[in-house]
């Protein structure tokens, strides 16, 4: 059972004020492609803060998108005008795969946050994924990572009882820009952009 708090941090602080700085990119955003959705509740925060009119999540946890359609049940219950006339659709698959759900040069933005570090253990894989986010964003639209993981070592500690696996703290995450760069894509300043945040703009074809 979701608590009431989660809806307070979407609608009023918490997640909408972690990505109110997305508001400053300079055209609007209109469609949204969201890689990964660990949280759940970053495409509501994404539609919401940058008043989009459509988000397709792609999310390779089926459990994942599981607990986004209950949230999003809950949404359209608890408060029905946040979505009106806004779509959050969603696609269970891998972004470094061929994913026809998503069309060629359709999307405002394709954005993703603490996914990329996860592929950096193949160059080939991780170059799919960000090409797969190139792919997908049309021309003058934008790419953006957020990745203060990237680089970073990991080690397993034991959180609350459960094994998980953290950055080790004597590791320095890595720059990911020559890899955004490389693919021709121009560095964008966002004003309030947070470390770690690689925000860049796709050529005019």
């Amino acid at each position: 059972m979701i608590q009431e708090s989660w809806f307070d941090c979407l609608t009023m602080p918490g997640l909408r004020d972690h990505h109110s700085w997305l508001g400053n990119l300079p055209s609007q955003v209109e469609r949204i492609a969201n890689f990964g959705c660990w949280s759940c509740g970053e495409p509501f925060a994404l539609i919401w803060t940058l008043d989009a009119k459509e988000v397709m999540v792609v999310e390779i946890e089926e459990n994942n998108i599981e607990e986004l359609r209950n949230q999003k049940d809950i949404v359209n219950h608890r408060y029905p005008e946040s979505l009106q006339e806004r779509t959050i659709k969603y696609v269970c698959g891998d972004m470094t795969k061929p994913l026809s759900e998503l069309p060629d040069q359709y999307y405002d933005l394709a954005y993703c946050e603490d996914v990329l570090y996860t592929l950096q253990i193949n160059s080939e894989i991780l170059d799919r994924g960000i090409s797969q986010m190139i792919r997908v964003v049309k021309p003058n639209g934008f790419i953006i990572a957020v990745e203060p993981k990237f680089g970073a070592q990991f080690e397993t500690r034991i959180v609350l009882g459960v094994p998980m696996s953290v950055p080790n703290t004597a590791s320095e995450p890595q720059s990911m820009s020559g890899l955004f760069s490389s693919k021709g894509l121009k560095k964008i300043e966002v004003s309030g952009y947070p470390l770690y945040a690689y925000c860049y703009q796709k050529n005019n074809d």
